[in-house]
Parts: C-alpha cells; sequence; structure tokens
C-alpha cells in the first residue's frame, strides 16, 4: 500500500510540507494499488492496474506504451471504477496510480513522457468526459463514425 509520486506532490503543492498528514486525514482508508506488471524498461508495456481498499475492488485502469516507440506518448486503454463508488475521489486516485505508473516507466527507460491520451465515446461518456476534461486532459479530436452509433473523441494530457 502506498500513495503515488504524483498524489504526494500534488499534496505537498497544495498543502505543504505536511501532504500526507493534510491530504489524507478525511480519507477512509489508504488505497491498495496491484500492477500486472511491474515496470521494466523493455519497449512496449501494457500493464494492468488495480485499486482497492484492501478488501473490495474500487478500480481498474489498463494503460499501453507502443513496442517500437520512443516518443513518451502512452494510451489509457480502460479506465473504470465499481459504480457505487464513484464520484468519491476514487477516480482520481486512481489516475494518479496510472500516471506515477506512466512516468515511472519512461524514467526508466530514459525517455521523457508526454503525451497521455485516451478515446472517449461521445454519448456514452459524458461523465468521463468531464472528469478527464476536470484531470487536464484536452479534448483534440473527433473521429466520426468509428464507434457504432456514435463518434470517438480524443482526449490528451501534456506532460512537458
Amino acid at each position: 500500500m502506498g500513495v503515488s509520486p504524483i498524489h504526494f506532490f500534488t499534496c505537498k503543492e497544495k498543502h505543504g510540507r505536511d501532504a500526507h498528514a493534510t491530504c489524507f486525514s478525511n480519507l477512509k482508508f489508504m488505497p491498495e494499488f496491484i500492477y500486472d506488471p511491474s515496470i521494466s524498461p523493455t519497449p512496449g508495456l501494457i500493464q494492468t492496474i488495480r485499486m482497492n481498499d484492501g478488501q473490495a475492488p474500487i478500480g481498474t485502469a489498463i494503460w499501453q506504451s507502443a513496442t517500437a516507440s520512443d516518443d513518451g506518448v502512452a494510451q489509457i486503454l480502460d479506465f473504470n471504477i465499481t459504480a457505487a463508488l464513484c464520484r468519491q475521489g476514487n477516480g482520481k486516485q486512481l489516475l494518479a496510480g496510472l500516471v506515477a505508473q506512466i512516468l515511472a516507466y519512461h524514467r526508466s527507460r530514459d525517455i521523457p513522457a508526454r503525451r497521455l491520451w485516451i478515446l472517449l465515446r461521445q454519448k456514452r461518456h459524458v461523465i468521463a468526459r468531464a472528469f478527464f476534461a476536470s484531470q487536464g486532459f484536452t479534448h483534440i479530436a473527433t473521429v466520426k463514425e468509428v464507434l457504432r452509433d456514435e463518434d470517438g473523441l480524443i482526449y490528451v494530457r501534456t506532460f512537458d
């Protein structure tokens, strides 16, 4: 169990020196992250991140970095929080854990992380679109008719 480096630095900016004491004093639990596989410097990675409260699953994220890629770009393939646990800050914690893993992966390869992107559904992902926008992602493109009966929206977050 631990706190992602990204979350720590965000807390430190917000709350100063006693980042964890201030930021986590209101949490009911410290989330546990399970990373499969763990980070290695080999080119190409698809990683599943499971977040739980020590007993029950809270959310899952899957991301990838292409095998023949030295451009510092990663894609979120899946991002899901258990419905009953939505809108409680769990998405932010899972995303912070995901970003920390992406940064660690690129650091292990001596490649600066530059972009993180996700494809969202225009109609069914209205809440997800608002969430990712609130987390620094920007809608940069619409792919017409890529999905059945709806467009795909590409959202990107930059690290540089």
